[in-house]
């Protein structure tokens, strides 16, 4: 490694390089720590710069002369210590796995002391920008790890910080921990990045200007949002825009932020390639205000997509038809539910290219195929353009949905093998354990333990333990990444957005009408709790006056939570809305009792029952 001579510019690729240099060097007082925030550049002359700080233990004056060896990072850039790739000359790969880690160490005691809340205008900066160092130097440590090594040898931790660092943490060192460094910090980074704009319901430009540089989003659309029709035509689309390293593999959530009185769908996530941040921005092209819908379809309406011409269309099509007949040949009960909707997707994106004929013509015109990506296709694919085609693939993809909806039953329940189920709150967990007795029929379970163990990294809550009437072994399997529940936790059940996974609409109207029942058993003086039934498990050790209070509160928020399987602009609930064999049972005994007016009617009727808290 280079070590500078008094009086001589030090060659760095980056400026940002000669600053974390300097952090590696010891002051004359003998503390080898970080510079003082008060860093100076001054430009001494083409490439030529004199960075001074001040020592952050004895204030005393210090400066470092250096010259590039390559341009700066430009604005509208991602961050780089070297913006042609070479490695550094001037730090070692323990010098980076030192840098590496004291921005990553100071970014998580930042996020310690927030303690669950997120960042504000002041902290959110400063956290983005020591996660995205921290990434930056942990790509540049990885870049000196050589071919083949387990960890790194002696000649790659020469400097004083690497070498202090490898004798208290040695593991850092392993090739298996400096591959993970760069997409562990880009996660954390996606995570305060989230909870930041979620909290101010704010674009990722607000973060950007507080930082002076732009974030880590490799290719993410930075303007204007893109007009969509439908949630399911957004979603396919952000997987068509690749990351910077040049993979579109990304799996994103979904929130609304209001933004000047437009409703925008924040599609976020990490590139599972490289671990990059990735946002995308969508608004309803109907109604900008509102809700893109969930209906499966790519549109609702005679509206073109802005998104994707026909020639794309008819391609997504048959990609998906071709997923969708792999996953019916490896596994079509436990993979029901994904199969029936990429052959609803197949249909819809193959009758839309079809309704892009001109009446009487036999081919979609060149005129109609606007996207470069589409007029390629069209290229490789010609007769994918054709009516005869289009109409034969139409035919073969409703016979493919028709057969596989004969020849599988929708499945009861997911297959242990799919995973853990995924409550939005605490209070779900709970009512999905009251909701499903053991084979005996004792609804009643007390699990001898909870086991919480990370599975693919994500933290898992498994309840085991004996029935309490036959003995038989009982195990409820929950992913641990509920939603904090809201401040009255006696009147809601989860957040005002998304449909519960684990208990369907009918499920929903049974509790409403069961806490109903157990509010007038306790009005006429009884507080059995046996006669107070799933409630009576669920909020054991009330008080009498809150209990009533919750009983009703949370009948009425349980015809909310059937409310939310409603599409936007249906009138009654869809068929997929029931998928237990109770919520079906309902749904077939009192249809009547599934319509929008006829579920708002009788939320307001219970909601009105709610006595006002005390005081």
């Amino acid at each position: 490694m280079t070590s500078p001579t008094p009086g001589t510019p030090l060659p760095v690729r980056s400026l940002e390089e000669g600053y974390e240099f300097a952090s590696m060097q010891p002051c004359d007082c003998g503390v080898a720590a970080e510079p003082a925030a008060d860093l100076a550049v001054t430009e001494l002359g083409p490439g030529s710069y004199r960075l001074g700080f001040s020592c952050r233990e004895c204030a005393g004056p210090r400066e470092l002369l250096v010259v590039l060896t390559e341009r700066p990072n430009l604005p509208g850039e991602e961050f780089a210590y070297s913006r042609s790739g070479r490695p550094s000359k001037i730090i070692d790969a323990g010098g980076w796995t030192a840098v590496l880690h004291r921005y990553y160490t100071a970014s998580m005691s930042a996020i310690d002391l927030l303690d669950g809340e997120p960042p504000d205008d002041v902290l959110a900066p400063v956290l983005a920008r020591s996660l995205v160092r921290a990434a930056a130097a942990a790509e540049e440590a990885l870049a000196l790890l050589p071919e083949g090594a387990d960890a790194l040898p002696e000649e790659q931790v020469s400097t004083a910080a690497g070498r202090a660092l490898r004798t208290k943490r040695p593991s850092l060192f392993t090739r298996e921990v400096m591959q993970a460094g760069p997409d562990r910090c880009r996660e954390q980074l996606t995570e305060a990045m989230a909870a930041y704009q979620n909290s101010l319901g704010c674009l990722g430009t607000r973060l950007e200007n507080l930082m002076g540089e732009v974030l880590p989003y490799g290719t993410r659309h930075i303007g204007e949002p893109f007009n969509a029709r439908t949630y399911w035509e957004a979603k396919y689309h952000s997987k068509t825009v690749d990351c910077r390293c040049g993979s579109n593999r990304v799996e994103t959530t979904r929130s609304e932020l209001l933004i000047e009185g437009q409703l925008l769908t924040r599609l976020f996530g990490s590139c599972e390639a490289c671990g990059r941040p990735r946002e995308f921005f969508y608004r309803n092209l109907a109604d900008p205000a509102a809700e893109l819908p969930m209906d499966e379809a790519w549109g609702l309406d005679a509206r073109a997509s802005q998104l994707f011409d026909p020639a794309m269309l008819a391609g997504f099509a048959a990609a998906l038809e071709g997923i969708a007949r792999a996953n019916i040949a490896a596994d079509p009960s436990g993979q029901w539910y994904g199969i029936r909707h990429l052959l609803t997707m197949v249909i819809a994106g193959f009758d839309e290219a079809y309704d892009a004929l001109p009446p009487g013509a036999d081919r979609i015109p060149a005129e109609a195929l606007w996207h470069p990506t589409g007029q390629a296709q069209a290229a490789e694919h010609p007769e994918s353009l054709e009516r005869g085609w289009l109409e034969w693939a139409r035919r073969q993809a409703r016979d493919l949905l028709a057969d596989f909806l004969a020849r599988y039953p929708r499945p009861e329940q997911p297959d242990d093998d799919a995973g853990p189920l995924s409550p939005r709150s605490g209070i779900e967990r709970s009512l999905y354990i009251a909701l499903h007795p053991c084979e005996c029929g004792e609804p009643v379970f007390e699990p001898d333990e909870m086991v919480v163990e990370t599975v693919d990294v994500e933290p898992i809550a498994r309840h085991r333990g004996p029935c309490g009437a036959c003995g038989r072994q009982r195990q409820f399997e929950f992913a641990l990444s509920e939603q904090t529940h809201p401040p009255d936790a006696l009147a809601s059940w989860a957040g005002p957005h998304s449909a519960s996974a684990i208990i369907d609409a009918g499920q929903w109207l049974r509790v409403s009408d069961d806490l109903q029942a157990a509010a007038e058993v306790m009005a006429r003086g009884g507080v059995d709790g046996a006669e107070l039934g799933l409630w009576g498990q669920i909020a054991s050790g009330a008080a009498p006056e809150e209990l009533l209070w919750g009983l009703l509160a949370r009948s009425a928020s349980a015809v909310d939570e059937a409310l939310k399987f409603l599409r936007p602009g249906r009138d009654e609930l869809p068929g997929e809305a029931f998928w237990t064999e109770d919520g079906r049972r309902l749904r077939d005994e009192r249809p009547e009792r599934l319509t929008r007016r006829a579920l708002e009617a009788l939320r307001d009727e219970r909601r009105a029952r709610v006595p006002l808290p005390a005081g």
